[in-house]
């Protein structure tokens, strides 16, 4: 499986007017749920709650301007995504302590 079977143009975001990461996650969360196969999650909120837990764990930021924010649901289907473009970037707590740029979410069933 590649980006491309995860993603598709509806669920892809240039420069959204949002100025924290988990605004941003939830942006990104509304559209997995929305652009997405019924189960994935009972509303949005259920499923960015799985994936801020996931990144209190440990932050998802890479390093050179990218993040990839994730999230496991008890749920068949295939790994879905979502990306953000963010020319300005987002503090993420990138490994290099530079915003993130380029915000990928994949949610995964378990």
């Amino acid at each position: 499986m590649g980006l491309i079977d995860v993603l598709n143009s509806d669920r892809i975001l240039v420069d959204p007017a949002v100025n924290t990461k988990e605004a941003l996650l939830a942006r990104l969360v509304a559209l997995v749920v929305e652009d997405s196969p019924q189960g994935i999650a009972d509303d949005a909120e259920d499923l960015l709650q799985v994936v801020l837990d996931r990144e209190n764990q440990l932050s998802t930021g890479l390093q050179e301007g990218i993040a990839v924010p994730h999230g496991m649901v008890s749920a068949e289907f295939s790994t879905v995504g979502a990306l953000a473009v963010m020319p300005r970037g987002v503090e993420f707590e990138c490994m290099d302590e530079l915003p993130a740029q380029f915000i990928t979410l994949f949610i995964f069933s378990d």
